[in-house]
């Protein structure tokens, strides 16, 4: 494309990355910026499947797909929206046989991922709705144990 803007500023600790910038990001990930390799169809599709991959964890299940270019994901923090791209740019990569460009951008996918999940998890990150309301997590619902045999009684 040849611009020198290419990447927006929100890449350099801007607010939410809509998806147009979501599709250019992962052209850069799979440096075909002029889309000569891929189609935005297959971007969109890959972008959107990493949706679902992000959906499988409880917090996020009510996160929806990105449609129109100014769309922005919902749920993820900002910091975490390019993840996106690094799982659509791995799913390209496959797509074109490149298995191990593929495999090396899933991983960081899945690191950073697993990463969200452990600060869910830990407490020291909140996912907000839209609103600015905290969602529900009950996968880091603590599970008690209740003494029924001793009623909390223990005999010395």
């Amino acid at each position: 494309m040849g611009e020198d803007n290419f990447l927006p500023y929100c890449f350099y600790g801007g607010d939410k990355v809509t998806f147009q910038e979501l599709i250019n990001l992962t052209k850069v990930y799979t440096r075909d910026t002029d889309s000569r390799i891929f189609t935005d169809a297959d971007i969109k599709m890959f972008i959107n499947q990493g949706i679902d991959r992000i959906r499988q964890y409880n917090v996020f299940e009510s996160m929806e797909y990105l449609s129109n270019p100014s769309d922005t994901p919902k749920l993820l923090p900002s910091m975490y929206h390019y993840i996106l791209a690094l799982f659509a740019a791995s799913r390209l990569f496959d797509t074109d046989e490149r298995f191990y460009e593929g495999t090396d951008k899933r991983n960081e996918f899945e690191e950073v991922f697993a990463n969200i999940v452990e600060r869910i998890e830990n407490g020291t990150l909140t996912i907000t709705d839209e609103n600015g309301f905290a969602v529900d997590n009950t996968m880091s619902a603590t599970d008690y144990v209740a003494d029924v045999y001793f009623k909390g009684v223990i005999a010395e």
